[in-house]
């Protein structure tokens, strides 16, 4: 079984395109048995969950809700993951949405036994117009070539590396089962478990087929804190 974990704070209007892109298996190419999960504080998102859920038919194994008690993201992913039923748990936050068969391309890695987390593509979904919307553009399409220069691998669709790697992104990952605890207070979740699977002798791959639009900050304040944040993580690590 496949389990699809959803964050998702205060993002109505878009959790509904996250959900359906992936539920969807005629778009997706997620295998026949799956559970999605979906961890939002917010009515409004789990609303807006709910009725994406009910207008594509989704049997109550197949869509999940849990209320997220805001005591920060990663207590939030702990308590996904242990109501998951997966053997591979597909991580995405509800602001983004992914390409046709991402999730078909995301999982293909798994035929590795010694491949433990696979991270996607993230591809800038903001226009070029503007120059935060620029940004965007170049600092994604940077984190690609820095990832299959440095997973220079390749197998197929996909890459992997044997002594260096490249952090899996948030945005859309996916991972065996985890077998080990999310600190409360980690600023870089998606680093820890890249990281955590590595210290267990596993591989990290990177699919570049599978990719997940995402809107990156449109104003220098915003931008700031989250490389802010990004940069406290790796220092916390």
């Amino acid at each position: 079984m496949i389990t699809v974990i959803v964050t998702s704070w205060k993002e109505p209007k878009t959790i509904g395109k996250c959900i359906k892109c992936i539920a969807d298996s005629s778009y997706s190419g997620i295998a026949s048995t799956f559970e999605i999960l979906q961890i939002s504080p917010d009515k409004e998102t789990l609303d807006a969950g709910l009725k994406a859920a009910k207008e594509l038919g989704l049997k109550r194994s197949q869509y999940i809700q849990i209320q997220d008690p805001q005591k920060g993201k990663p207590y939030a992913l702990k308590l996904a993951i242990e109501q998951a039923h997966g053997d591979i748990l597909i991580f995405t936050d509800g602001d983004t949405y992914f390409e046709r068969d991402s999730v078909k391309y995301l999982l293909e890695p798994f035929e590795d036994t010694s491949i433990g987390g696979v991270s996607g593509r993230p591809v800038s979904g903001d226009s070029k117009t503007n120059m935060m919307g620029y940004w965007g553009h170049l600092l994604s399409d940077a984190a690609h070539h820095r990832r299959i220069n440095t997973m220079s691998e390749k197998n197929g669709n996909y890459y992997t590396s044997r002594k260096q790697f490249f952090p899996m992104s948030g945005y859309i990952m996916a991972t065996r089962r985890l077998s080990f605890p999310i600190p409360h207070n980690v600023l870089s979740d998606d680093a820890y478990i890249s990281y955590s699977i590595r210290n267990e002798g596993l591989q990290i791959a990177y699919a570049p087929l599978a990719k997940c639009y995402v809107k990156y900050p449109t104003n220098l304040k915003d931008y700031y804190k989250q490389k802010v944040r990004s940069l406290g993580g790796f220092i916390q690590l």
